[in-house]
């Protein structure tokens, strides 16, 4: 548990803000590391801890230089090698480029580091390892770079220098695209080049829902069946091709980090096997560590990072007595790796994903079958029976994934838990499933987890600290208004991001950094999708959600306390356009007062001047994201606030309010670079 907490350490903690340390630092780590590693042979316990709790430091993200991290959208042009080129579901044409530079040849970031674009307009000539010229707006979210609105053309075709690997992944997804049906071409894609983008979006909504994504995620348990796999077809003198096709495997997946440390702990485990040194499970996951610091490049790790290692360590830690009986040898491990990740995905997510630990064993039962058929869909003539088997495949796997999904808690919001209560009693239910071998201390320590598990159901939750919240979602609204026993939404839509992703990675997390309950009331101010789209979504995890709706002139005044709020109901002047009324959300609580608009402009701005009391008021949330200038200065004279927020995305720039706040005097801020929060 130790080596756990070391090696999580520092990529935990810059996931929480903590100080990253600078590449001469990231450097000397990893050099330690290696060298804690190599002493292994005196002391190979000591050696895991150094190497462990120094990979966690070299793993944390190094800050970029000061003219590489634009606070604001900025054109640019670039050149790069094209290390993949696609259309998603949408049509919309995408890629990733690596080995960066602008035309002056000024490396634009790390050499090694990819830049995603998209755009509408592509090369569709282009292949894999061409260099191609990119123009487009660069933007940063969340902490990473990409370019957007991506215009591309091809500068010279041809391999270049390493470009071998590109082209073959591009081959091999455009045979699969070739002779299996686009759904199981997707599935097979992921298996076997790790690239989950053409997956069917209702399958991969619902892999992600039951907490399964991770089967389609190319990691150790993918090439640990591949070597089960091979040991059954490979016997006698065919034997030492093995090693190689596991190899081959691994390098078709793109070498990723968790293939890298899978291939190399098992390539280990076998060396020593010959020499009839076996090899503890604890021993090759903490091998693991230094191995990744040896052969992949320094990277911010990222949550991936730390699942993986969490959900290995409770597999080696927590197996099965070999004497049980069959299903606890196929639960068992299944439900170690959920009480090791449950309290990581909650910490990121405010969700619980309960039905992974029942449905991952079965649906991985599967995955041999897709894996071999994958592989067999390249070989001439073997296409359309492969096809043939897959499409049944996929159709018994959407029926049990059409059932699952309608269960209750797939997922779970819990966005009033704190992760720490969930910490521990994850970590009892490990202590059970650890304590394999004295009857009674499990029995002991299943007793304590339940009562605890019962104890935080029965525990009501803590009243929430008031507060608002603007969430960044680009071109779209999406506000959270959190009482002391309740919370609505002010619109939950945006044009830039996926109703299913504003809601479970932005909305359910917000909630649950803040132990704010789910939304029960959402009010629309208009029926545009980027102010509406992702309601559906919420309804799923809240069906009692109530929808306010209120004709033009109307006014409602709910009970919501701590807050005085007061919903008014804009009269168009014209009513085909859909942006000239719409809702208006004015909040007070103490000396604070706010006064929250959706697309409103012209005459239903300047007759808001009759119904609003005058200010100053603490903050004016722009209409129409800061595009519309119509009757704003009135709006402006009359309210006098001392901030205004735009809820934008990259698109959005330059705002068409922005010259009237310089001139009025009020300051200007986005949700682009940041959640509007009050508190502060």
């Amino acid at each position: 548990m130790f080596l756990a907490v070391a090696a999580i350490a520092g990529p935990l903690g810059a996931r929480f803000g903590w100080p990253a340390p600078g590449p001469a630092t990231q450097l000397a780590a990893a050099l330690a590391a290696l060298a804690a590693a190599a002493l292994s042979l005196l002391d190979r316990r000591f050696s895991l801890y150094c190497a462990a709790g120094l990979l966690g430091l070299a793993r944390a993200p190094a800050a970029l230089p000061a003219d590489l991290r634009p606070d604001a959208a900025r054109p640019l042009a670039l050149q790069g090698r094209l290390r993949e080129h696609r259309r998603d579901a949408a049509g919309r044409a995408r890629g990733v480029l690596d080995r960066l530079a602008d035309p002056n040849a000024r490396p634009l970031d790390l050499p090694a580091r990819p830049l995603e674009f998209a755009g509408a307009w592509l090369d569709e000539r282009a292949r894999a390892g061409d260099r191609v010229a990119v123009q487009g707006l660069l933007v940063r979210e969340r902490g990473r770079e990409r370019l957007l609105e991506a215009r591309m053309h091809a500068v010279r075709r041809g391999a270049d220098a390493g470009s071998w690997l590109p082209r073959l992944r591009d081959a091999v997804a455009r045979r699969l695209g070739r002779v299996l049906p686009p759904a199981e071409a997707g599935m097979a894609r992921a298996l076997l080049l790790g690239e989950r983008d053409g997956l069917e979006a209702t399958r991969r909504h619902a892999y992600r829902d039951l907490g399964l994504l991770h089967l389609l995620a190319v990691s150790g348990m993918h090439l640990w069946l591949w070597d089960a796999l091979l040991r059954r077809i490979l016997r006698g003198r065919s034997a030492w091709l093995r090693a190689p096709m596991l190899a081959a495997a691994a390098v078709l997946a793109g070498g990723r980090p968790a293939v890298v440390r899978a291939l190399a702990a098992l390539l280990l485990r076998d060396f020593l096997a010959r020499r009839g040194r076996p090899v503890r499970g604890a021993a090759l996951w903490g091998a693991a560590l230094w191995i990744e610091v040896a052969l992949v490049p320094p990277r911010s790790a990222g949550l991936g990072f730390l699942l993986s290692y969490a959900a290995t360590l409770a597999l080696v830690a927590c197996p099965a007595p070999p004497d049980s009986k069959r299903w606890r040898r196929v639960l068992q491990p299944s439900c170690a790796a959920f009480l090791a990740t449950a309290p990581l995905l909650h910490a990121v997510q405010g969700t619980l994903e309960p039905w992974s630990a029942p449905l991952t064993p079965l649906f991985a039962l599967l995955l041999p079958l897709r894996m071999s058929c994958a592989a067999l869909a390249l070989l001439p003539g073997c296409g359309a029976p492969v096809a043939l088997v897959l499409a049944g495949v996929g159709g018994l796997e959407d029926g049990v994934l059409g059932i699952a999904a309608a269960l209750p808690g797939s997922p779970l919001a819990l966005t009033r838990l704190s992760s720490g209560w969930l910490l521990g009693v994850a970590g009892l239910g490990l202590a059970g499933l650890r304590a394999r071998h004295a009857p009674a201390t499990r029995r002991a320590c299943g007793a304590a987890c339940a009562a605890a598990i019962l104890w935080l159901a029965m525990l009501p939750p803590r009243a929430a600290q008031p507060g608002l919240l603007a969430l960044p979602v680009g071109h779209g609204l999406a506000v959270v208004v959190a009482g002391t026993e309740h919370s609505l939404v002010f619109d939950l839509g945006s044009a830039d991001l996926a109703p299913q992703m504003l809601v479970d990675r932005v909305l359910l997390p917000a909630l649950g950094n803040h132990l704010w309950p789910l939304p029960a009331t959402a009010v629309i101010s208009h029926a545009d999708s980027d102010h509406g789209n992702a309601l559906p979504r919420l309804r799923e995890f809240e069906p009692a959600l109530r929808t306010v709706r209120l004709d033009a002139g109307e006014r409602w005044l709910p009970d919501f306390a701590p807050w005085a709020v007061r919903l008014l109901a804009c009269r168009p002047a014209a009513r085909d356009a859909s942006n000239a009324g719409g809702l208006v959300l004015e909040l007070r609580l103490g000396a604070f007062r706010a006064v929250l608009l959706g697309d409103q402009f012209g005459f239903a701005l300047r007759e808001l001047r009759d119904r609003l009391d005058p200010g100053p008021i603490d903050l004016l949330l722009l209409p129409h994201h800061g595009l519309t200038t119509d009757g704003l200065h009135e709006l402006l004279v009359h309210l006098r606030p001392r901030a205004a927020w735009a809820s934008c995305g990259a698109g959005d720039l330059p705002l068409a309010a922005a010259p009237v706040l310089r001139r009025a005097g009020v300051p200007l801020r986005e949700t682009r670079t940041g959640a509007l929060q009050w508190p502060p």
